[in-house]
């Protein structure tokens, strides 16, 4: 199932990705993570974040969730959760983009290895979509103000 969140309640901003995953925390230690097309704001001095200038970063869990912990906001960004015993194949010259991207709407994935895909979108709504339904369920009854993406009117 594929979410979009745009109203706060168990969030402290829509993107913070700490209080995002919350629900499904315990589970993330199965992937790694590829993060792209990236803009944040924070106070944070000690961030894991390093290729500041390649526009995309991998993280494994400890790293992925050290950063969701951290005051961090994403105004835009792709995330993707991918099973860790998978190797992440980038094309660096078609890397996955959530700002100026029609495809985020629909319900497709952007990476076919991907089985979480989270997309900042303006730093006004997050779009989280779910390959496996339990992690889907467990998303969505943490979440009550999460909408079905097929019912989000434009």
């Amino acid at each position: 199932m594929n979410y979009i969140i745009q109203k706060l309640k168990n969030l402290p901003y829509h993107t913070h990705l700490g209080s995002l995953l919350k629900p499904i925390e315990s589970e993330l230690k199965e992937y790694q993570f590829l993060i792209t097309d990236y803009l944040f704001l924070s106070p944070e001095k000690d961030l894991p974040i390093q290729n500041f200038s390649s526009n995309y970063e991998i993280f494994d869990a400890e790293n992925f969730l050290d950063l969701a912990q951290k005051d961090v906001k994403f105004n835009y960004g792709y995330f993707a959760a991918i099973p860790k015993d998978k190797e992440i194949v980038l094309d660096l010259e078609n890397l996955p983009y959530v700002e100026g991207n029609p495809e985020i709407w629909y319900n497709d994935f952007l990476r076919d290895d991907a089985e979480i895909e989270i997309y900042a979108y303006d730093g006004s709504y997050s779009l989280i979509k779910f390959k496996n339904s339990k992690l889907s369920n467990t998303f969505a009854e943490y979440f009550p103000e999460a909408e079905l993406l097929d019912n989000f009117q434009f």
